[in-house]
């Protein structure tokens, strides 16, 4: 009935009597010690089990004959206890004592011999010996044919012996046939709510569980469990072990709230039933540790592997391969938490207990090294493709070389390790033999499996992946979708792992460029993950992490444009001051509308390589905005919803035409301005973007490498600055003989410059799309390169200085803002592709090449690009692009292409054929909108306006000054320039 402490009590009572009123060698006190070691035995208390077991020993040793049955069975007792301490050893000799007993006294069939043998197999079993397991097992089976009936309940026992030892193997159709051979027996000779009849339901269930038949799996525990609640008390353990049963479908479904139930429930009944140290009452805290684990509730999952080990450590001897299962579980929290370190410790321990107490080629020691090898994977990961794979390899290979040894060759076992070496090298980048390892694993899986086990679909997912990682999508597709197939067959709807199929699929579909299908399919898993997971789970923290990482990278970029206008109002006159803050202003007025009327749907829709569709235009597409706003249209290419995505892309949308305006200060006029940026954004930027930024474009396709900018706003606007600036001329009052032409307030461009910088680490940074390492080294690259762009800014003035024998230092404010920007600008297209110490080199040689540059173009070019825009942005942007070409790394992001120095010299030819496409275009394309605008409604103010100044001209501005009876401004020089005489007539302004 399970109520120990009634039992411990009467046989105690009867012990007394005994010891009392018998000899001290009575055979009776003997069965009196038994009893009560029985007990002890059953409550896990093993220490106190093996004194009681071992003074009925002593007695009958004394007072029986050396082949008297009942000393075999002494031998048997004693040999059970240690093999329910994991001292294999002593219990095979206990065993084999009983054994070589029965054989002298019983007879060759007798039903006690099998019973022998059945115990000496259960030893080997644990051990892990299933050869052996299975000789002794058949052994036994053969004499219980010959002695019993052929529905003796005692040979339904042997059958599940023997379909238990094919079950360890991984033979599950064999397991399946002698489990249902045991229960026919059963069901005829027993009645139908007898507890070995529920024994043989779970036998069953256990095995469709194992398979992944989950429904059947439910249906043979709820059989056993109907049986158990008509038989049993309340409060048994068995019914106990049967909702835990239960509960573990559940698991395995992903319906998490049944298992806690089911998990809780059985949890209850150990508390009130069994003493504190009680290995089944360990098992539950383990039980509902790993649901919490796989909840993503660490904390909780901690608290219950912690509960379990100290049961543990008390109950057992430190050598006992359950605390080795202890140490094991909260190791596995810890490296879920990806707190290496301490799961490192943790897994140390239990494979030192592993060591100690199993015999080389145990099966679980091969996973120990298993789980060690896993947390040097991970911490590999963490540090992309730098970590320690070696030793990840040398776990894995330790692991593949005991579990070759202790399993036969078609055993999931083996494929799991294979699995682990072919995760490796794909992580290693070497996918040929990643896809050997991954299909080594398949073919097993292949062989043990049914064809809807779960397993075999997350084969079908590795070799899928590696296909992925290699370019070959439609054979990703392929392996993917089998995988999906399966686990959509296996699994109920809203199972995390159909979620992570979905993922997988939406990613190649992704890479292939069809954006809708990769959207269905992210969004199927999103829903999934909102259903099935709890809010914190971290899964979904991943997910909204990313859309934090990028929504606070857009709000960086957004702010980049007003800080723009503070770079750029500090350089002009007075008289244009804030003109020129209106000209970048009045961008995220007009490009947001544009980008939500149709320029998201030109850069980023379905169309073809070179130019979108309206079909996402607003207004067409009625899904643009959703009431969470969560999904809104067709086209994700990353995991975060496409709001998120539209919005950042639009900041470089808004940023790109307003760094044009530093080429055009002082002489265009407003109306054709804001006609240009909204024509420009639609015919220039939007095709660009796609065919780099979108992975549809054809540049992307080629090849060509443009982390966050580079080409699509650097080049494109310097260029486009520099054409802009021809087609309208000089400013009336240009010289380019003088360096510059009166800043209004310097002030303004170095907080401008402060706060470009700052915005740019969302420029860089959020271009990963991911708050992830990439994301942070961007971050990093960014801050190296344009701090060094400064410094060798500021070495060039002082050298400079002296060079002219000047006696003080002059350092140029404006140079100094020009070189952040510069670095800035040069480390854009490879900032997270490239190692930092390049990002100091490439803002060395940025800084360096532009302020020669410019220094050389004030001597020898006489085109008024008012703020050094091309020089900037379009040299910058060149510089940079071609820096990506040389440095970038797959070792750094695997979702670029090594470069020149690292074996790949086709990469600069790539980057060097995108600078000369976005140069040509964004020539062709700002001149198309440029020259008949010229023509026709005029794009230049008149020289006296310009004199005056388009703060008073355009928007009505009186400049203050100091009163002056006659105001007025002379125009000194200008013949040469002007191409007409000298202009020396007082031109009056008005106040």
């Amino acid at each position: 009935m399970g109520d120990y402490s009634k039992a411990l009590e009467s046989y105690e009572k009867a012990r007394k009597i005994y010891e009392e009123a018998l000899p001290p060698n009575h055979p009776n006190l003997a069965t009196s010690y038994n009893n009560i070691g029985g007990v002890y035995k059953n409550t896990g208390d093993y220490s106190k089990a093996l004194e009681f077991y071992e003074k009925t020993h002593k007695i009958y040793e004394k007072a029986l004959p050396p082949i008297h049955p009942l000393l075999a069975t002494s031998n048997n007792n004693i040999g059970q206890v240690y093999d329910s301490m994991g001292n294999y050893s002593k219990a095979l000799e206990f065993y084999e004592k009983s054994h070589k007993i029965k054989e002298k006294a019983l007879p060759p069939n007798h039903s006690s011999l099998a019973i022998s043998y059945n115990n000496i197999g259960q030893v080997y079993n644990n051990m892990g010996d299933y050869s052996k397991v299975l000789e002794f097992y058949e052994k036994a089976h053969l004499i219980l044919e010959k002695a019993l009936s052929p529905n003796h309940p005692h040979l339904a026992t042997s059958c599940d012996n023997i379909d238990g030892a094919y079950n360890n193997m991984g033979d599950y159709s064999k397991a399946l046939e002698f489990y249902e051979k045991a229960h026919k027996i059963y069901e005829e000779a027993l009645p139908p709510n007898h507890p070995n009849l529920a024994t043989s339901y779970n036998n069953i269930g256990g095995v469709y569980n194992k398979i992944g038949d989950y429904s059947k799996s439910l249906e043979f525990y709820e059989n056993a469990h109907k049986i158990k609640e008509k038989a049993l008390p309340p409060n048994h353990p068995d019914l106990a072990t049967s909702y835990s049963n239960i509960g573990s479908v559940y698991f395995y479904m992903g319906d998490y709230s049944k298992t806690l139930e089911f998990y809780e429930k059985a949890h209850k009944i150990y508390e009130k039933t069994l003493p504190l140290n009680h290995p089944n009452l360990t098992l539950s805290y383990n039980n509902i540790g790993a649901l919490y684990n796989d909840m993503g509730d660490y904390s909780k999952a901690l608290e219950s592997y912690e509960k379990s080990l100290k049961i543990t450590e008390k109950g057992l001897s430190p050598n006992h391969s359950n605390l080795a299962i202890a140490y094991n579980n909260i190791g596995q929290v810890y490296k879920d938490m990806d707190d290496y370190s301490k799961a490192l410790e943790y897994y140390e321990k239990s494979h030192k207990i592993y060591e100690k107490a199993l015999p080389p080629n145990h099966h679980d020691l091969a996973t120990s090294y298993n789980n060690i090898g896993q947390v040097y994977n991970n911490i590999g990961q963490v540090y992309n493709n730098i970590g320690d794979y070696s030793k990840a390899l040398e776990f894995y290979e330790k692991d593949l070389e005991i579990t070759e040894k202790a399993l036969p060759s078609t055993h999931p076992g083996l494929a799991i390790s294979y699995n682990n070496i072919g995760g490796v090298y794909n992580n290693m980048g070497d996918y040929s033999k990643a896809l050997e390892f991954y299909e080594k694993s398949h073919q097993i899986m292949e062989m043990a499996l049914p064809p809807t086990h779960v397993s075999l679909a997350i084969s079908y997912s590795n070799i899928g992946q590696v296909h992925k990682n290699m370019g070959d999508y439609l054979q990703a597709l392929e392996f993917y979708d089998k995988a999906h197939t399966i686990l959509e067959q296996g699994l109920p709807q809203n199972h995390p792992h159909l979620a992570s199929s979905y993922n997988n699929i939406g990613q190649v579909y992704n890479n292939m460029g069809d954006y809708s299908k990769a959207l269905e399919f992210y969004e199927k898993a999103h829903q999934i993950y909102e259903e099935a997971l709890p809010p914190n789970h971290s899964s979904l923290a991943a997910f909204y992490n990313n859309i934090g990482s990028v929504m606070t990278s857009t709000g960086l970029v957004y702010m980049m444009t007003p800080a723009l206008a503070c770079f750029y109002g500090g350089l002009v006159e007075n008289r244009n001051f804030l003109n020129q803050l209106f000209l970048s202003f009045v961008c995220m007025a007009i490009i947001p509308i544009q980008w939500c009327l149709f320029g998201y749907s030109f850069t980023f829709g379905p169309g073809n390589s070179v130019f979108g569709s309206f079909e996402y235009a607003i207004g067409l597409k009625t899904g643009l905005i959703t009431l969470y706003g969560e999904n809104t249209d067709d086209i994700n290419p990353i995991e975060i919803p496409s709001l998120a995505f539209s919005a950042f892309q639009s900041s470089f949308a808004v940023i790109t035409p307003a760094l044009i305006s530093g080429a055009v200060v002082g002489r265009m006029k407003l109306i054709p301005y804001m006609i240009f940026v909204f024509l420009w954004a639609t015919f220039c930027y939007d095709p660009q973007a796609r065919w780099i930024f979108s992975n549809q474009g054809w540049l992307h396709r080629m090849g060509v490498m443009d982390f966050a900018g580079g080409l699509v706003v650097h080049v494109s606007s310097g260029v486009s600055g520099l054409v802009a600036a021809l087609i309208l001329g000089s400013r009336a009052y240009f010289d380019p003989d003088v360096v510059n032409t009166g800043q209004s307030n310097l002030s303004y461009t170095v907080i401008g410059t402060g706060l470009l910088w700052v915005g740019w680490m969302g420029f860089n940074g959020g271009s990963a799309l991911a708050a992830t390492g990439i994301a942070a080294l961007a971050i990093v690259n960014t801050n190296i390169a344009a701090g060094s762009s400064m410094i060798i800014w500021i070495i060039l003035d002082i050298t400079r200085s002296k060079s002219r024998g000047q006696n003080n230092i002059n350092i140029s404010i404006p140079g100094v803002c020009s070189a952040a920007v510069i670095g800035l600008v040069v480390i854009t297209p490879c900032a997270g592709y490239i190692q930092p110490v390049y990002a100091l080199l490439v803002g060395l040689i940025g800084g360096f090449v532009i302020y020669l540059f410019l220094a050389g173009k004030k001597r020898f070019f006489h085109i008024d690009d008012t703020l050094d825009v091309f020089s900037c942005h379009g040299l910058g942007g060149f510089i940079g692009t071609i820096m990506t070409g040389l440095f970038c790394q797959t070792d750094v992001n695997s979702g670029g292409n090594n470069g020149a120095f690292y074996g790949n010299p086709i990469q600069l030819g790539y980057q060097m054929f995108g600078i000369l496409i976005i140069t040509v275009y964004s020539i062709a394309c700002t001149t198309a909108i440029l020259l008949p605008m010229h023509f026709t409604i005029g794009i230049r103010i008149s020289r006296l306006e310009q004199v005056r100044g388009l703060d008073n001209v355009a928007h009505g501005i009186i400049e203050i000054e100091k009163p002056q009876k006659n105001p007025q401004v002379k125009l000194v020089s200008m013949k040469q320039k002007l191409n007409h005489t000298n202009v020396s007539s007082i031109v009056p302004i008005e106040k």
